[in-house]
């Protein structure tokens, strides 16, 4: 094999300006795009102190604990019932076979009548 040869500088020149018209032409392929210094902030952020909801925007991360807040602050003000009130216990169902295939639950119509629901309505839940 022939030793690599250089390019002549008239050469160098020539394939210097075929590089530049690739270059130009746009091949109908985006550019990528450089990313902004929002995620930088962001990262800043994280690692500094959390800021009140007041100083966030929509795409900042706020945290869990006044989320969590948040969410029992409208419970309490547009259904009061459902804080506070006494907790519902639920007695454990008593099952027994019936032949060598069927279970059936034999305290079934206390449950149904401890969950305020028809037995209809508890049975169509089993058979889904």
């Amino acid at each position: 094999a022939p030793p690599p040869s250089k390019m002549s500088d008239n050469e160098d020149k020539e394939a210097d300006q075929a590089s530049e018209e690739l270059d130009d032409l746009d091949l109908g392929m985006d550019k990528k795009k450089k990313k902004s210094g929002k995620k930088k902030e962001v990262e800043e952020r994280e690692e500094g102190t959390w800021a009140g909801p007041t100083e966030l925007g929509p795409n900042d991360i706020y945290p869990y604990a006044d989320i969590l807040q948040r969410v029992y602050d409208a419970i309490a003000e547009k259904n009061p019932e459902l804080m506070g009130g006494k907790k519902f216990t639920m007695i454990p169902p008593q099952v027994a076979r019936e032949g060598s295939k069927k279970t059936v639950f034999v305290n079934f119509k206390d449950m149904c009548k401890r969950m305020h629901r028809t037995m209809d309505h508890v049975m169509s839940y089993f058979n889904a």
